[in-house]
């Protein structure tokens, strides 16, 4: 195909890009409490010392041994509270060695939890809209990173094109109704994704004019039609920078009426290793469908 490269654009559109032309000749827990911690008193920490002078009862000293000496019948009482504040110390000292169960533990390695850092790409999977805010809207036609301004009716919307473009949306208007066999004649805009059967290798030129080629084959079914090359160039929008293909399509199939289309394949480049797609085909003889997808063209975002 001649390469042009785009200066103003025939579209009128201001932008660095724009197609040569729609004429036919023309160019997005409670804290767990410590063992005995609270109202549950630890093992020992409290011991009973009322019956301190032993079976005998107070006011006798028991017979036998243990019961001579200066202390006599005390010694029971300072046994037990001997054992008793023993008991108190151990368990002190384990509540104190246990530490503050309050404390988060660290880690056995010591190494720092996972999961918090943020993803490379700000959380988006390739080919997905870095900006949603750019395609939001009722008044907008959108396919995840690529989206134009919707037209009015008799425009209708559609959800599929080509196999080539992926989660597709668009519009489209019957021209003749099955004018060969089931397919019908159509004038359409659509965007959507490129998957891998694109061959996008971030080269959007080389991606575009591969598929306007595909679309040769994908686009029309039955119907009988033949390829004239009209331009392609350089194009940019919402500073993704892409490639246009544009080309005549006409038909000799005797039903229909608007016989020459311009076929507009537009390529942009998201800059994570994939790529976008427009495509258009209006007939050269309705200025209002032209102007219409002049308008489309000239209001594409992506990112």
């Amino acid at each position: 195909m001649q390469e042009v490269q785009q200066g103003g654009g025939a579209w009128g559109d201001g932008q660095q890009g724009g197609p040569q032309g729609w004429h036919g000749g023309g160019t997005q827990q409670g804290p767990r409490r410590a063992w005995g911690e609270g109202g549950d008193q630890a093992w020992g920490g409290q011991a009973d010392l009322s019956s301190g002078v032993g079976a005998g009862g107070k006011g006798k000293k028991p017979k036998g041994s243990g019961g001579g000496g200066p202390f006599g019948g005390k010694l029971p009482l300072v046994v037990g509270g001997g054992i008793a504040l023993v008991l108190v110390i151990a368990t002190v000292i384990v509540l104190l060695t246990k530490g503050n169960d309050n404390t988060a533990d660290p880690t056995p390695t010591g190494s720092p939890t996972q999961g918090t850092s943020a993803s490379p790409t700000g959380g988006t999977t390739p080919g997905q809209s870095k900006n949603p805010k750019l395609h939001e809207g009722d008044n907008r036609i959108a396919s995840t990173a690529i989206s134009f301004p919707r037209r009015k009716p008799p425009w209708s919307d559609r959800k599929r094109l080509v196999r080539q473009l992926q989660n597709s949306n668009g519009q489209r208007i019957v021209l003749t109704e099955k004018a060969v066999d089931q397919d019908d004649w159509s004038a359409d805009i659509f965007v959507g994704g490129l998957g891998t059967a694109s061959g996008f290798t971030g080269d959007p030129k080389a991606t575009a004019l591969t598929l306007s080629t595909q679309l040769r084959d994908d686009m029309y079914g039955n119907i009988p039609v033949t390829f004239k090359p009209l331009a392609n160039g350089a194009v940019k929008r919402s500073d993704k920078s892409g490639w246009f293909v544009q080309q005549t399509v006409t038909t000799t199939a005797a039903k229909v009426t608007d016989r020459v289309l311009t076929l507009t394949v537009a390529v942009f480049d998201l800059g994570d290793g994939t790529a976008v797609a427009y495509i258009s085909e209006i007939p050269n003889n309705r200025p209002d469908l032209r102007e219409a997808a002049a308008e489309a063209y000239r209001g594409i975002q992506v990112g």
